[in-house]
């Protein structure tokens, strides 16, 4: 191996290796086929930089009904390829070596399985290999191929592939197929490589076809071309005397003038693949890049709305409780302001849905606070939803892989949980606020319990606001501090129910703030998982610079080796 077939095919290792190591990031399904093409024909690249002496393989191409498995069991004389009135049958490539023969390890860059009975049909993604003795096979191994412009696209695939990564073409036509439009591609591509080449048509029936046949070869990068004949078993065309089926017989068993590639011809071979490289996979791949970054962006501008809670209506039983028991509420107006109210409802049954008359809010529905962080929360993936496919990179990415992307949507149960907890703590609270002594209780108790029979007064305080005034006449402590207490109950009934008013009003303020905090906490958890699914859909910037260093150094490693 010369000096500068190593150093192109080490910097062809090195790209290659590079795609191969960044095709796992790819998340477009399309741009994932093609670095593995491209990692295909750079492979393919490398074994003819590598090849030496050895068997030709010869890989037969051709479209639907031109007869390729027909005329290689013909041949051989022998049923090795299955032959099927449908078309396209034949599924992957079938190549035919003597048994004490092997082929090159990994020859077409896919398993090799070996055949156990015959015929075969082949099997898509792998080589099926035959061994047969015949003379044909002394210096060259016979590689059938699927259709090239057969319905499926994987058949198209291994026909391509196998013409790849073959030291010698087989183009195989009949007069109805000979000017089929996907073949001219793969005879420039043959002269542009410096890849020997047999022409045979098949099911000939007049000779015009065959001279037809040669001037659009010569059209087509072949001006020289030998067009070898097969007539129609029913037909009465002859060939020429030295291009008939025999004649091709020997062609094909002889070694080829040009049995290794030209210099010239692997150049070729390392441009192509290297322009495919930068055309397929670097350039989408930075558009991709770009693609994500700006969604990045618009996520990270996104605004995140705090959820609309209020779990206020939760302490109005609560509130309404405290005034019961309380000593202030026994004395003050507040009581026979209600007293007044119940006497007017029970009297005129038709005001209890008077509004104005206001409720203590016992019979009060409280939100499904629930249902309303779910709710939210699911506005909130919709907008990061909206926002990736509303880039058409996005929408394709999700395509690509649509369990991946849906993995990384959080259950929006996880929201409505959020409210479950911080409502049952302050259901804690509020039961244990429920179950003690309001605060103007407990004061009051503390003042009463230093006077004669205060605690008795404090209990005979619960029939009714003038009793405890009588009371109070009664005991000659009108003008002392139980007179003051009854005089002004009114301003500190006002006073201890604000400071109750604002207990309750901070734990729900406090209460509010947690779910809002958790349920923001939630909702950035759930953005950077979109983000780093983004990110995982695309290598990093500084991936795709190192993919097109080491594309350059490829490229000036060939243009090097076209000075030598």
């Amino acid at each position: 191996m010369s000096a500068w077939t190593q150093n192109v095919e080490s910097c062809l290792i090195e790209l290659r290796d590079e795609i191969d190591s960044l095709s796992p990031r790819i998340g477009r399904k399309s741009l994932r086929e093609a670095a593995c093409r491209s990692h295909g024909l750079l492979t393919a690249t490398r074994y003819h930089l590598g090849r030496e002496e050895g068997p030709v393989l010869t890989v037969f191409l051709g479209g639907t009904g031109t007869g390729k498995s027909t005329l290689l069991n013909r041949l051989l004389g022998a049923e090795v390829s299955i032959v099927s009135f449908r078309r396209t049958y034949t599924n992957g490539a079938v190549a035919v070596v003597p048994p004490k023969v092997e082929l090159p390890e990994n020859w077409l860059g896919v398993p090799h399985t070996r055949a156990e009975t015959l015929p075969v049909r082949g099997e898509a993604g792998a080589l099926t290999v035959v061994s047969i003795e015949h003379p044909v096979l002394e210096r060259t191994l016979l590689v059938d191929t699927p259709d090239l412009d057969g319905e499926r696209e994987e058949h198209h695939a291994e026909a391509d592939r196998a013409f790849r990564w073959a030291n010698r073409a087989v183009f195989l036509v009949t007069p109805e197929k000979y000017q089929m439009t996907e073949l001219p591609p793969y005879y420039r591509l043959a002269a542009r490589y410096g890849l020997p080449a047999l022409f045979l048509m098949n099911k000939c029936e007049e000779r015009e076809a065959v001279e037809d046949y040669k001037v659009r070869l010569a059209e087509w990068g072949w001006p020289d071309a030998k067009v070898f004949a097969v007539a129609r078993d029913d037909s009465p065309f002859q060939p020429d005397p030295d291009a008939g089926l025999q004649d091709f017989r020997k062609a094909l068993a002889a070694t080829p003038e040009t049995s290794t590639p030209s210099r010239a011809g692997l150049a070729n071979r390392c441009r192509d693949a290297a322009g495919r490289v930068r055309d397929q996979v670097l350039l989408p791949l930075k558009e991709d890049r770009r693609a994500a970054d700006a969604l990045l962006a618009a996520l990270a501008r996104l605004s995140r709305p705090s959820p609309d809670v209020d779990v206020s209506p939760f302490t109005e039983r609560l509130q309404a409780r405290m005034r019961e028991k309380s000593i202030l509420y026994l004395i003050g107006p507040q009581r026979i302001a209600d007293r007044m109210k119940n006497f007017y409802r029970n009297f005129f049954p038709e005001a209890k849905k008077d509004s104005t008359l206001g409720e203590t809010g016992d019979g009060a529905t409280t939100p499904d606070f629930w249902q309303i962080l779910v709710d939210q929360f699911v506005t909130a993936q919709s907008q990061f939803d909206d926002l990736v496919r509303s880039n058409p990179s996005g929408s394709v990415w999700i395509d690509s892989d649509p369990e991946t992307y849906s993995e990384i949507k959080f259950d929006p149960a996880e929201a409505g949980r959020i409210a479950e907890r911080e409502i049952e703590a302050l259901g804690v609270w509020l039961q244990e606020r429920w179950d003690g002594a309001p605060r103007d209780t407990s004061a009051i108790e503390r003042l009463l319990k230093y006077l004669p029979g205060g605690v008795r007064l404090a209990k005979w305080s619960e029939a009714a606001p003038y009793l405890l005034v009588i009371v109070c006449a009664g005991s000659k402590a009108f003008l002392g501090a139980l007179d003051l207490l009854v005089i002004g109950g009114f301003s500190l009934a006002t006073w201890l129910g604000e400071k109750l008013s604002n207990e309750v009003t901070a734990r729900v303020r406090a209460t509010n703030r947690r779910i809002c905090q958790e349920y923001l906490e939630l909702v950035n958890r759930q953005a950077d998982c979109f983000k780093d699914w983004l990110s995982s859909r695309t290598p990093s910037p500084h991936e795709i610079a190192r993919l097109e260093d080491r594309l350059d150094r490829f490229e000036e490693a060939m243009e090097e080796s076209g000075k030598d």
